[in-house]
């Protein structure tokens, strides 16, 4: 089992963590107190679902990864609302959503390798 910090979802996470801080502060003051935060606060529960599938036997993960990919989907739509709302301008959005896109086949391939071990 390796350390959660150097797993590359995590460091995938962290990455879009930092690049969506300077980009929350900029939105409009409605949208920052209520979609920005939710986007920070689901980064950060991302990461530590991360540390929590790491640290779990492998025949004990299933509820994480269910957990983990709500999270990937809740995180997809405020980034879309964001988006929408055009607090994110469509460049923004489009290095975001790669981004997550990186993020959700990490979410998949992880599961799929470890998440049915018995």
């Amino acid at each position: 089992m390796a350390i959660a910090q150097t797993l590359q979802i995590y460091k995938d996470c962290y990455e879009l963590l930092r690049r969506m801080l300077p980009l929350i502060t900029n939105y409009p003051q409605l949208v920052k107190r209520t979609i920005g935060t939710r986007i920070i606060n689901t980064l950060l529960e991302m990461m530590e679902l991360i540390m929590e599938v790491n640290e779990t036997a492998p025949n004990e993960r299933q509820p994480y990864f269910r957990s983990l990919r709500r999270k990937y989907y809740h995180l997809n739509m405020l980034c879309r609302v964001s988006s929408d709302e055009k607090a994110l301008t469509m460049e923004q959005y489009t290095v975001v959503a790669l981004s997550l896109n990186k993020i959700g086949k990490q979410i998949n391939a992880w599961k799929n390798a470890y998440g049915s071990a018995k």
